[in-house]
């Protein structure tokens, strides 16, 4: 039994005291339960070396080998970015990592669990979250509407349940409603709400997307160039939210290449040419590696 005037963290990020009194009770003990599932996954987490795994991974498409034995590992708790030439494979890797490409060879490995070959929806109820270097937002719904239809298994998407069980629909909604508001309000979005996503701006639809990422509760998030485009004000936010998150448990990649971001954000880098996993280390250590340099100079 929890009160619901006690301002908690569940994993859609930090819910303001406010907000949380004036939800039901049900509400309350509703995002408790998800925060206890998170404590089990955290739980689950100390018993793994790396929370997202690729082995040897390779993706051909007719003769050229946009990935070719890529191999990796991600800690959990942690960001780590992936930088190189353009065409080193960096999306390509994304796109075989969150299921828009089936791997010709390889592993990608989450939680301890195979991932690879599976369709996307399946990979994000396994707990992995993605944006895109080209945001997706549905342009002619509301910044609110986008958040709220992210989630899965709503019982309004059901036709006879509005009829039959109509309670159940309205307390589910009120619940998805709320936590897109808190989403909202972390991503500094709270105010746009009610206006059309397509009126946003590039930095703007870039943090509705991450927001959205959020509605699914993921574990490891997969981040596609999110400083591109962004004004330095915007990617400022979109940074101190990354780090937030880091702090309570989620584990990011990103591929970027601004290096002063990557600096700022990441604990471990990956560097990737012609498909490959060219070195990996800390962002001083990469800095000095002499094959990086001459990838940027030839690449």
């Amino acid at each position: 039994f929890v009160s619901p005037a006690v301002s908690c963290y569940s994993c859609k990020g930090p819910v303001p005291a406010a907000r949380a009194a004036g939800r039901t009770l049900e509400a309350a003990n509703l995002a408790c339960v998800r925060g206890g599932r998170e404590k089990w996954g955290n739980l689950r987490e100390r018993w793994l070396e790396y929370l997202l795994e690729g082995r040897d991974i390779v993706k051909t498409f007719g003769g050229v080998r946009a990935v070719d034995g890529c191999s990796f590992g991600v800690a959990p708790r942690s960001v780590t970015g992936f930088i190189g030439p353009n065409g080193a494979g960096k999306t390509t890797l994304f796109n075989l990592i969150s299921g828009f490409f089936r791997p010709d060879r390889g592993q990608v490995i989450l939680e301890g669990r195979r991932i690879d070959g599976l369709p996307p929806h399946r990979v994000v109820r396994m707990g992995l979250g993605r944006t895109f270097q080209n945001p997706r937002e549905l342009r002619d719904m509301t910044v609110l509407e986008n958040m709220m239809l992210f989630p899965k298994g709503q019982a309004g998407e059901w036709i006879w349940k509005p009829f039959l069980a109509p309670g159940r629909v309205r307390r589910q909604e009120g619940e998805i409603r709320n936590k897109a508001e808190d989403i909202l309000e972390f991503v500094q979005l709270i105010d746009l709400r009610d206006e059309l996503a397509k009126n946003l701006s590039a930095g703007q639809k870039k943090l509705l997307e991450f927001g959205r990422a959020l509605m699914g509760d993921p574990r490891v998030i997969l981040l596609d160039e999110p400083g591109a485009g962004v004004n330095p004000a915007l990617m400022k936010r979109l940074s101190r939210n990354i780090l937030d998150l880091r702090g309570k448990g989620k584990t990011f990649l990103l591929i970027e290449h601004d290096m002063d971001l990557i600096a700022a954000l990441c604990d471990l880098v990956v560097v990737m040419a012609k498909g490959r996993v060219l070195a990996k280390g800390t962002v001083e250590e990469i800095r000095k590696d002499r094959r990086v340099v001459e990838a940027y100079l030839t690449g």
